[in-house]
């Protein structure tokens, strides 16, 4: 397994995500990366956490983004942004969202100049809403198709496995 160390110097993937909560305001996505429709115990990182996340990057020379669920759904967002802002440049600043809800004015503050991955997962007021902040920047397939970065998930129910096969190959 590399590093991040090493994937940097390997010129690979410069994004460092810090994942601030596990709540996100859609919990449709059958395929989510991080599984959230199927967890019930959301969860939002404190300040303190936060600050000390970012701290211990100091010397990391990439991008250093929020990610989640929905990053904007943290109930503290506006000041998980002043804390980045106050340790990271604005163009090694990363947001990872599917929409910045009413928190639009202080993203745009805080990345306009920094990383962004904004998909609205087919949701076309998100989509919107991000391009009133963020123009241009909306991936634009997002506002009418759901997010394809996904793994497939599959049921075995769905091959016919019976549960006999299905518990033998667990």
């Amino acid at each position: 397994m590399l590093t991040p160390k090493d994937k940097l110097d390997a010129k690979g993937n410069r994004n460092l995500q810090i994942v601030v909560t596990t709540g996100c305001d859609l919990f449709r996505c059958s395929n989510c990366t991080q599984l959230l429709p199927f967890r019930r115990d959301y969860r939002h990182m404190t300040l303190d956490c936060f600050r000390e996340a970012v701290a211990s990057l100091a010397d990391w020379p990439g991008v250093v983004a929020l990610f989640g669920g929905n990053p904007c759904v943290h109930p503290k967002f506006p000041e998980l942004c002043a804390i980045l802002a106050e340790a990271v440049p604005p163009q090694r600043r990363g947001l990872w969202t599917n929409h910045v809800r009413e928190h639009g004015e202080v993203a745009r503050a805080t990345f306009v100049k920094g990383v962004l991955n904004l998909n609205a997962h087919g949701d076309a007021e998100a989509a919107k809403a991000m391009d009133r902040w963020f123009p241009g920047r909306v991936i634009r397939e997002s506002a009418d198709r759901a997010s394809w970065h996904s793994p497939i998930l599959l049921n075995w129910r769905d091959f016919g496995v019976t549960p006999a096969a299905w518990e033998g190959a667990r």
